[in-house]
């Protein structure tokens, strides 16, 4: 019987729907192949509990098979002992050099007694079999589907051609970066507003200075969190997405992008890991650097007035989504990793 663990208790975190997603992959499959003793955890940052009872299977019985997936670079997994300690300085080091030491040889120990390893970004494969030591053949691509929805799309608002930002407004989000390249790209802000949709963490600074960055102009425009049916209706009514994320160093997967390409968008995106695995600058989306407002600016100018650039984008992105990101897709390549344990 297939027994599936996925960490996050928070129901609209990406692992969870994700999980729940693979959940309802594993109930369609085939009886025999339910049938099959496997254990399948998802780790994602903070999942000590599912890395420490992997850790716990590594001496399995020889019958039952062991299934990882790794939401997140080995360096945010390797962290089986965060959750144990405090925040106080003390806490932090003590905390920190267990895992680095202790922690990094029991994530290698566990990862290396997998019989087959899931990752959700392509450039996250080569990463895990140099840093693990660990056969490629064992590691195998499941990338995330779609978390939105229906791709059923309303008309564009006429005389309008809508930028759209969406996800957690974090400062590793590049807001401020978007701002700023928005206000110097020249465009006709009446017609091409931006729209922001999202919910604030814990930053008050980083918000009030992305609050005063975008009161010097006009149109545009903060939804705060939205229902699922309004998300919708605010990607299927965009022009352009933008997603000017920092952490250059962090591979693993988008929701917001994958959800933009499903639909198909044209993307403008931060040419970072997370989303070079995916996107092939100037056939599927665009890719600018981290950070630089100026080739944001002309990534923007160029492409929010060019209708017949963004269609080319988006169509080249919903042909690359329904063949790699979508359930179909995803659910023949779970099935091809159950079936090869």
């Amino acid at each position: 019987m297939i027994k599936h663990i996925s960490p996050i208790a928070d129901p609209s975190n990406g692992v969870a729907v994700y999980g729940r997603q693979v959940e309802s992959i594993i109930s369609q499959l085939p009886e025999s192949l339910r049938k099959k003793d496997i254990v399948h955890l998802e780790i994602g940052n903070g999942g000590a509990a599912e890395l420490w009872e992997a850790y716990r299977l590594r001496r399995r019985p020889t019958d039952q098979h062991l299934v990882l997936t790794l939401h997140d670079p080995p360096v945010v997994v390797a962290k089986p002992f965060s959750p144990y300690f405090g925040a106080n300085p003390l806490s932090k080091v003590v905390r920190k050099l267990l895992d680095i030491t202790i922690g990094r040889r029991i994530v290698q120990t566990t990862v290396r007694a997998a019989d087959a390893i899931i990752v959700l970004n392509p450039l996250a494969k080569p990463v895990v079999a140099d840093t693990f030591r660990v056969p490629k053949d064992r590691i195998h691509l499941l990338p995330l589907i779609n978390l939105v929805g229906t791709t059923d799309s309303p008309p564009k608002p006429s005389g309008q051609h809508p930028i759209l930002f969406f996800g957690n407004l974090a400062r590793q989000k590049g807001l401020d970066v978007l701002i700023r390249a928005y206000l110097q790209a020249g465009l006709d802000a009446e017609k091409t507003p931006l729209t922001i949709v999202g919910g604030w963490g814990d930053n008050r600074s980083y918000r009030k200075q992305v609050d005063k960055l975008a009161a010097t102009a006009q149109h545009i425009v903060f939804t705060g969190r939205t229902g699922d049916e309004e998300l919708r209706q605010q990607i299927a009514a965009a022009a352009v997405i933008v997603l000017p994320y920092y952490d250059p160093g962090i591979i693993h997967a988008s929701g917001p992008l994958v959800a933009a390409m499903t639909y198909g968008k044209a993307v403008i995106a931060s040419d970072i890991p997370i989303f070079a695995g995916y996107i092939e600058s100037g056939d599927t989306g665009i890719l600018v650097p981290p950070g630089d407002v100026e080739a944001l600016a002309v990534a923007l100018s160029n492409l929010v007035p060019d209708p017949s650039q963004q269609a080319k984008l988006g169509a080249a992105a919903k042909r690359q989504a329904e063949h790699d990101y979508s359930l179909p897709a995803l659910t023949k390549k779970l099935t091809e990793v159950y079936q090869s344990l």
